[in-house]
């Protein structure tokens, strides 16, 4: 008998992107090659990044801003080297410069430790990041008071933070970490803590690169609606409590 298959099984998941991810790097190649002075990389940076990135980073913007009116902190979970972190650090600082708001960042910074029952081997020995470098970041962009950083193996001490600190609220969370252990230790404390009309993101919701996130998510969401902005690959899916 036939082993069952599917045609074009390829392109399930991110293959959808080959071609535009084919551009990106070869664009990307050829800016690296004439070698940009870093200072302009900083100061017109929207001339270099790729129009992937930066949907993105409007996608959270736009996330960030249906919840600005909230009481509420912020939660990146997964900081890896910060980009996400520092985004929504900078909004609130433009946004909410008097609020009791501040983002705080979870991470254990020794990279990815897939289980390999339940997550994908593209994780292993990904995303491992200079903690020391991110503090001292924090500091010459004068975001210590906006910033809290964590450094915690969720998986064994996030309901101590928790229950530590009972009172905390955040208004939105972005879990950015794919593994499954991970995604259920995090999923239901952090969802348990927002308030009503808080938003939680997921990276990887419906996607291969995290088998177990779309499970984890919906067996803490009930039947509220999982959404999508049509013009971002990633985040994948975000619910409003």
């Amino acid at each position: 008998m036939n082993r069952p298959h599917t045609h074009f099984e390829e392109k399930m998941g991110s293959g959808k992107f080959s071609s535009t991810d084919d551009d990106f790097h070869e664009t990307i190649s050829s800016i690296v090659e004439r070698e940009p002075a870093r200072e302009e990389l900083i100061h017109h940076f929207p001339v270099f990044t790729g129009h992937v990135n930066l949907a993105r980073h409007l996608m959270l913007y736009e996330l960030y801003k249906k919840t600005e009116n909230l009481a509420g902190n912020i939660a990146d979970v997964g900081v890896w080297k910060g980009k996400s972190m520092f985004f929504f650090a900078k909004l609130v600082k433009t946004f909410e410069p008097y609020s009791k708001t501040q983002v705080h960042g979870f991470d254990w910074f020794e990279g990815m430790d897939p289980d390999p029952e339940k997550d994908s081997d593209t994780w292993t020995g990904m995303y491992d990041s200079d903690e020391e470098r991110i503090v001292e970041l924090i500091k010459e962009q004068s975001l210590q008071n906006f910033t809290i950083l964590h450094n915690m193996d969720l998986t064994e001490h996030l309901q101590e933070f928790f229950n530590e600190h009972p009172y905390i609220r955040f208004k939105l969370v972005f879990i950015d970490c794919g593994i499954s252990d991970v995604l259920e230790s995090s999923i239901k404390p952090f969802f348990e803590h927002m308030p009503p009309g808080g938003i939680l993101v997921l990276d990887h919701y419906n996607a291969k690169e995290s088998p177990t996130e779309s499970d984890h998510l919906e067996a803490v969401i009930g039947d509220r609606k999982i959404k999508q902005f049509d013009t971002v690959r990633s985040p994948t899916g975000y619910v409003i409590k």
